[in-house]
């Protein structure tokens, strides 16, 4: 690790099918691929390439450095086993036949498009009375498509699609009781989170829109920098910091998808790097996902190449050290450095614990000891440290124990999400990755149990896929991949929730006051490493402390 993260204070300145009639059937369904499949057979199926794309770039590189795109023929093989129409064939397609129909065969990677086409073509006709259902039926499909199918993004397409075509070719201010009360009724996170992603995005269709057309069949190409303030208006909107917390999901989403640094004259880490916006930790967070998409060919693989070159040539991240990237490049403050290591951490820490997601791949080439390690959470949260301790009794700086606790907090919550939504696997394994913040021999007792505690809070709800479960809470998805709880959350939950509240586990980032008021109230390491400590989990995991303002 580099000897000193110290802050850097700068500003930043700122293929195509015959026609449509030779793919029907004579029971007027559409047969997109002879013979029809079901659903899980043809997404499953591309679930299964994605990651093995993902991972085949991984192994094609020898070096740290993985400069290479995908290996020679890629391209071709990973398109050649996703079969697509074109937008007019998916237009008539959608025109003729029943939304059911066309949903249960359309190509995964054409879900937003699909979408889009419901928004545009099918909406302005549907009876109002009628539209409850339909809002709730696109739902389904996204979220029950995302558990389903290895947990594929793409299939939240069927409401991203529809909610930001809608709302990015109005230029009307956002009705959020609309929202609430027709578009996005289930208030189960799921559901909420895809609503608001989809929003994110709406604000650059509004943009795009001012320099040319945008239609069903239209992409977001080329964002402005000049865009951001204005498009971040649709989020800016939501009637509470949680809900806009969920909008900037999308709305960084599409920033790193379709806004090249190089083009815009600014740097690669811009806006995450400037206070311009809030939640750099989730700005930083899809900034770092689009590394290893930005490897694979195209629509709806995206992302700036050059960007990705930026990041390897970063720092010390060609010599493996990848956590240096959060300090060796200008922040505008140090609140932009804990925002790094978290969405750095959210990212690429998957990659380092059984439930890592394909994206782990790309990052672990930089890091082959840890995908080894016993105790890989805290070999990577360590490294962002100016100064580890020698022995317990060192103390640490306030800096360096911010930094600690962000890292927690980031790498535990991507990692939860993906191991719940898509491997099933139950609370009493999962708190097993938190057990080796017992046993940190460098580390006082009382920052142990603080970040025993707070990856415990993450554990149980995680901030990317947040249930409101009790220990004898079902462990089972429904049918539509939401875990059933005895807790259901109402739309109340979003107006009222802050990023700030301990449940969520962002307190390092969003309210520090926690980390001291914590001290007084959970158990000494003695009784949970001499107890059962997975009753002591539990129970630490659900404790709720005095309700307390907000502040950074």
């Amino acid at each position: 690790a580099p000897c000193c993260r110290a802050v850097q204070s700068h500003r930043i300145a700122p293929p195509r099918h015959p026609a449509l009639s030779s793919h029907l059937s004579a029971h007027n369904k559409p047969t997109m691929l002879q013979p029809p499949p079901s659903r899980m057979a043809v997404i499953g199926k591309r679930a299964l390439i994605m990651g093995s794309a993902i991972s085949l770039i991984a192994l094609a590189s020898v070096t740290v450095h993985p400069s290479a795109l995908l290996p020679e023929g890629m391209n071709t093989t990973l398109l050649a086993n996703v079969p697509s129409l074109s937008c007019q064939e998916l237009q008539q397609a959608v025109a003729q036949f029943s939304l059911d129909d066309v949903a249960d065969r359309v190509s995964l990677f054409q879900t937003h498009q699909f979408g889009q086409i419901v928004a545009g073509n099918v909406i302005p006709n549907t009876p109002s009375n009628e539209l409850y259902d339909l809002y709730r039926k696109l739902l389904r499909w996204g979220v029950a498509g995302y558990s389903r199918y290895d947990g594929s993004l793409f299939a939240y397409g069927f409401y991203h699609g529809t909610i930001w075509y809608l709302l990015g070719m109005s230029n009307e201010v956002v009705d959020w009781k609309k929202i609430q009360y027709e578009q996005c009724t289930y208030a189960t996170y799921e559901f909420v989170a895809t609503c608001a992603h989809g929003m994110g995005h709406a604000g650059f269709i509004r943009a795009q829109r001012q320099r040319q057309p945008f239609d069903v069949c239209g992409h977001v190409r080329g964002i402005h920098s000049d865009d951001l303030e204005a498009a971040w208006g649709i989020c800016a909107s939501a009637p509470s910091p949680w809900l806009q917390r969920m909008c900037s999901n999308g709305y960084y989403h599409a920033v790193f998808e379709q806004m090249d640094h190089v083009e815009n004259k600014i740097h690669w880490m811009y806006p995450c790097n400037t206070m311009l916006l809030p939640f750099q930790e989730m700005c930083f967070g899809w900034l770092f996902i689009h590394m290893p998409l930005s490897m694979l060919p195209g629509l709806p693989f995206q992302g700036v190449v050059s960007r990705r070159k930026a990041f390897e040539q970063a720092g010390n991240v060609s010599k493996g050290d990848i956590q240096s990237v959060c300090f060796s490049e200008p922040m505008e403050t140090e609140w932009n450095q804990r925002a790094c290591i978290w969405g750095l951490s959210a990212v690429a820490f998957g990659g380092y614990w059984k439930g890592q997601s394909s994206l782990g791949a790309y990052f672990n080439m930089f890091r082959p000891d840890l995908v080894k390690s016993e105790t890989p959470l805290i070999g990577w949260c360590s490294t962002f440290l100016d100064h580890v301790p020698s022995k317990p009794s060192e103390p640490m700086s306030q800096s360096d124990e911010r930094r600690w606790l962000a890292c927690i907090s980031g790498s535990t919550n991507l990692a939860m999400s993906h191991a719940w939504r898509t491997h099933r696997i139950p609370l009493a394994e999962r708190s097993l990755l938190c057990e080796q913040l017992l046993a940190v021999p460098w580390m006082s007792e009382q920052l142990q149990l603080k970040s025993f505690h707070l990856c415990g809070e993450v554990t149980r709800y995680s901030t990317e896929t947040y249930v409101r479960s009790g220990p004898h809470d079902s462990q089972v998805v429904n049918e539509y991949g939401v875990w059933p709880t005895s807790h259901p959350a109402t739309w109340d939950d979003w107006l009222e929730s802050l990023p700030s509240d301990e449940q969520y586990g962002l307190w390092p980032l969003h309210n520090y006051k926690l980390a001291t008021e914590n001290e007084t109230t959970i158990n000494t390491l003695n009784d949970i490493l001499t107890g059962a400590s997975r009753d002591r989990f539990i129970r630490l995991s659900t404790f709720k402390p005095a309700n307390s303002q907000a502040g950074a």
